[in-house]
């Protein structure tokens, strides 16, 4: 392929953006293999230009190829992106976002069903209309009204991933403790409450070590699908941030494992 300008290299991946978020809808083609059409045609277009090729030959070419929406026909969408389509005409129609915003706002008003059912809603026509304009960049200020629910909903979930099985982990030992301390205590602990509560807090702490350390593991080894699920915040949880969180993860767990052995060994019969 001839060497391409930093811009002419923007145009055609701003072009390329806008192509696979409609073929996204796509029910039955081929999306790898229509991609692959319109770079071999670029390519063969751009033959006769002199190198580095700049933006204005690229928009030329871009411009005979026609929008990014004629490679996928309406008829292979979904019926819901139909919809999503139909209402987002141009990328200065507000009309999907107003709808995003006054889904999410309006789940404030018979809350807690907003969090059962508008908020997931209001995420949902957020990522659709984000899907069909191409991306963030595309939507300008209406990422305002898109947004907050976005942010809202990804950060729940992420506390509920992050912190839900160990808020379990803590309340199932917490009750088996309750339930076996006194007769546990006095077998293995010589009757002491305090050193008995020191071993279970190092066995809370590990279990949440552990759970942290799989959790960042799992998402450093699929970035690609953490970026899909939280679109388009993907950046923002770098693979800098997943390697601390595997330090602290380790770092607890083995404290704790440490704290709970050392008990065991000093004060078990």
């Amino acid at each position: 392929m001839k060497e391409l300008s930093l811009s002419a290299q923007e145009c055609i991946e701003h072009y390329m953006q806008k192509v696979k978020a409609r073929l996204r809808g796509a029910k039955s083609l081929d999306a790898n293999e229509i991609q692959r059409d319109i770079q071999e045609h670029i390519e063969r277009e751009l033959e006769s230009e002199a190198e580095p090729v700049g933006c204005d030959a690229v928009t030329g070419v871009l411009e005979r190829l026609g929008a990014p929406q004629q490679w996928v026909p309406d008829e292979e969408l979904s019926w819901w992106r139909k919809i999503i389509v139909r209402m987002q005409s141009g990328p200065d129609d507000w009309r999907l976002a107003y709808i995003c915003f006054a889904l999410f706002a309006f789940g404030f008003i018979i809350f807690p069903f907003w969090v059962i059912f508008f908020l997931p809603l209001s995420c949902y026509v957020a990522r659709s209309t984000l899907s069909v304009a191409g991306g963030p960049d595309e939507l300008g200020e209406q990422k305002k009204l898109i947004y907050p629910p976005l942010v809202v909903f990804y950060i729940i979930v992420g506390l509920v991933v992050v912190l839900g099985p160990l808020l379990a982990l803590i309340g199932s030992v917490i009750a088996l403790a309750e339930e076996s301390e006194r007769e546990i205590t006095r077998k293995f602990f010589q009757g002491s409450f305090y050193y008995y509560w020191l071993m279970v807090w190092g066995v809370i702490l590990a279990g949440s070590g552990l759970w942290w350390s799989m959790l960042a593991g799992f998402l450093l080894r699929k970035q690609q699908l953490l970026d899909k699920l939280i679109y388009p915040f993907g950046n923002h949880v770098t693979r800098k941030r997943l390697y601390k969180l595997t330090v602290v993860g380790l770092t607890l767990l083995i404290s704790g494992t440490i704290a709970g052995l050392l008990i065991i060994m000093k004060y078990a019969r």
